[in-house]
């Protein structure tokens, strides 16, 4: 989310169509990093943490719980490519991507919840975000002109850069009454 808040502003300022294409590869690449990183534990230690908190009734949810992190990681990813829609000036296809996974999550919800029950609407959830991330970065890659591939992945550099920033973060302070 933190991401795709920052993508707009400093894609839509750049005049240059290299530099616009080079920061929408490192913000969409980067947010599909960090929300894969941040889901895989989750999606790894699923039956254990649900155990741990919510008690062994609610282990076969497990499942659910794994399918739904996928899709978070669809999500956030999504969401970056909305941002860098936005910021190159093409704010209709970045709602036209909503209308996109509405229709997939109609057509999923109605097909794959009474045949799967839970795990068929997390499914449909997954494949709702995948379908609109798929449509926007097609779109994307037809308006900068950089491959889908490499709209997903981030540049040697961009990683460097993105790891020197982190190491250099403060954490955040406490703020006085």
């Amino acid at each position: 989310g933190a991401i795709a808040v920052a993508a707009l502003p400093n894609i839509a300022r750049l005049d240059e169509p290299a530099e616009r294409s080079k920061l929408a590869r490192r913000l969409v690449g980067l947010t599909l990093i960090a929300s894969t990183l941040v889901s895989l534990p989750l999606i790894v230690l699923a039956p254990l943490l649900i155990k741990l908190f919510f008690g062994t009734a609610f282990v076969p949810g497990a499942n659910i719980t794994r399918v739904t992190a996928v899709a978070s990681i669809s999500f956030a990813t999504t969401r970056s490519l909305e941002a860098v829609l936005r910021g190159i000036g093409r704010p209709l296809a970045a709602g036209m991507a909503e209308f996109v996974a509405l229709g997939a999550t109609v057509v999923g919800l109605a097909t794959l919840l009474p045949l799967f029950g839970l795990i068929g609407a997390a499914w449909a959830s997954l494949a709702a975000y995948s379908v609109a991330g798929i449509w926007m970065a097609f779109r994307i890659s037809s308006l900068i002109g950089i491959p889908v591939l490499s709209l997903l992945t981030v540049d040697r550099e961009g990683l460097v850069l993105a790891w020197k920033r982190l190491r250099h973060a403060r954490p955040p302070t406490a703020i006085s009454p």
